[in-house]
């Protein structure tokens, strides 16, 4: 799947499983915490040096739902990964930025899971989010 507009490739593993989610789970909580890594991995790639793809690894396997968000822009520097998810706190210029982190950060608490960022093999950075299933 492509972004038409910012020319981006969705690459969605095909080992992916999501049938398992808990009644309890916060659907919506959840849709913004995806979306908001997701739509920063599509703006990362599609401004990086690297050919433009986002990929998506999704399990609910065992006791966890675990996502993998992967995008190949330019990364992130190791000295803002302390600050990532901080209020205002981006590697874009401009106004009105910093704010999808900390609401992904957010969701991420209200969820009771963890994320973790680390350097990407495609060349940016790849999220890894873990939820207990409870």
């Amino acid at each position: 799947m492509t972004d038409t507009e910012q020319k981006v490739t969705l690459l969605i593993d095909p080992e992916s499983r999501m049938i398992d989610l808990p009644n309890e789970l916060d659907r919506h909580t959840l849709t913004t915490l995806l979306g908001n890594i997701i739509d920063n991995g599509i703006e990362a790639a599609a401004s990086g040096k690297n050919n433009p793809k986002v990929s998506l690894f999704m399990s609910d396997f065992g006791n966890d739902l675990i996502f993998e968000i992967e995008d190949s822009g330019d990364g992130i520097k190791e000295e803002l990964f302390d600050r990532i998810f901080d209020k205002g706190v981006s590697t874009k210029n401009g106004s009105q930025r910093g704010y999808g982190l900390y609401l992904a950060q957010k969701a991420i608490g209200t969820l009771g899971g963890t994320i973790q960022i680390e350097q990407a093999d495609l060349g940016g950075t790849r999220f890894e989010i873990i939820i207990a299933k409870k």
